[in-house]
This record gives C-alpha cells, sequence and structure tokens, in this order.
C-alpha cells in the first residue's frame, strides 16, 4: 500500500480541507482504485525548514512515506511571527540535509518538492517586488535541490504566474500567499501531471 505524504506550512491545507493534498487524493484514489493508495497531510502555520529537519521523527517518521511532497520556504521567506527570514544558504543547507536524512531512513522515498510562491496582492502591498526577488532566489535553490538529487519538482511559482494572466492574481490566491480553491485545483493538477508516474 503506497503511503503518499504532503507536508507543508499553512499553504498545505489537512486532508480534511478542500485543498491540493486532498484533490490529489480523490483524483488519485478514484482513478486508480485497484492501487490501495493511502493519502496523509500534515500542515502548520508558521512551519519552517529547519522545523521540519528538527522535528523528522514527529512528522515523517511514523507516516513511513513512499512518496514525500515537501512544500515549504514562504515561512522561511516572509515570517508571520515577524522573526527574521531563514538565510538563503541556511535553508539551502537545511533541505539539502532533510533530504539526504530522509534518504537515508526511507531509502526507496521518493520525494518531491514544490516550489514555494506567492502572486502580487493588496496585502503585500508595495513590498511585493523585494518579496518576490527574494523568493526567486529560495525557488532556484529548491529547483537545483531537485535536479542534483534527481527527485521530482513542481514548479508551482511558474503555473501560478501563467495562470495570472488569464485571471486576476487573487482568483489564484486570495492574499497573494494562500490559494483558494481555483488555486488549490491548479496545484493538485500540476502534482499530478509531474508525479503520478511516482505511484503507477
Amino acid at each position: 500500500m503506497p503511503n503518499i505524504l504532503f507536508i507543508g506550512d499553512r499553504a498545505t491545507p489537512a486532508m480534511e480541507a478542500a485543498g491540493y493534498p486532498a484533490l490529489v487524493s480523490a483524483l488519485m484514489t478514484s482513478s486508480y482504485f485497484d492501487r490501495d493508495l493511502h493519502f496523509s497531510a500534515h500542515s502548520e502555520k508558521g512551519l519552517r525548514i529547519a522545523d521540519l529537519a528538527a522535528r523528522f521523527d514527529e512528522i515523517i517518521t511514523p507516516a513511513a512515506p513512499d512518496i514525500l511532497s515537501i512544500c515549504i520556504g514562504m515561512e522561511d521567506i516572509l515570517p508571520t511571527d515577524g522573526s527574521r527570514p531563514t538565510p538563503l544558504a541556511q535553508f539551502r543547507d537545511g533541505y539539502l540535509s532533510l533530504l539526504c536524512k530522509l534518504k537515508e531512513r526511507f531509502p526507496g522515498v521518493k520525494p518531491v518538492l514544490i516550489e514555494p510562491f506567492l502572486l502580487p496582492n493588496d496585502a503585500i502591498g508595495e513590498y511585493f517586488n523585494a518579496i518576490f526577488t527574494a523568493a526567486t532566489n529560495y525557488q532556484q535553490a529548491v529547483r537545483v535541490l531537485a535536479r542534483d538529487c534527481g527527485t521530482t519538482f513542481i514548479p508551482a511559482q511558474s503555473a501560478l504566474s501563467r495562470a495570472s494572466k488569464l485571471r486576476a492574481p487573487e482568483y489564484w490566491l486570495y492574499d497573494g500567499l494562500l490559494p483558494t480553491s481555483a488555486g488549490h485545483g491548479l496545484l493538485a493538477g500540476e502534482w499530478i501531471n509531474a508525479a503520478k508516474e511516482l505511484i503507477l
């Protein structure tokens, strides 16, 4: 029974909520009903890469995932608790350490890395350009880690940026950071397109 675990900050809702993990679960279990798939999710407001690494045995180990989907980074870039952002090098090194530990504990696990994302919004306002520039560096770090570690990468920012040319950004991310129902649908589609072969 393949175990698929979604982990993330507040942009990744729990499985019982109508977010992209639940949508992926619904679509995959209905399409591949003969595979006995098991989906779960762990979501926390304020979760950073350092928290995930420090709480590995609490959050990841009990699930013994075959596939681990990680969507983390915006709390490192733009903390909601008013603290300082995680330095880029520390974020990158912490992410790499997490992936190495994951492979050591679960040699057969298949990670899926979702880049952190944001779109313009009044809630972010005049600071958007500076935040977006910083986010680009963290997104690139995740993209390079996925390439170097041979893991699946979900280009969430690229997908959302394209979508925001068709409908206003708040149609996809209601405060520039958290997905709307349409945003979750878009992310679910991107996840399935990129990662479904890991399950099949």
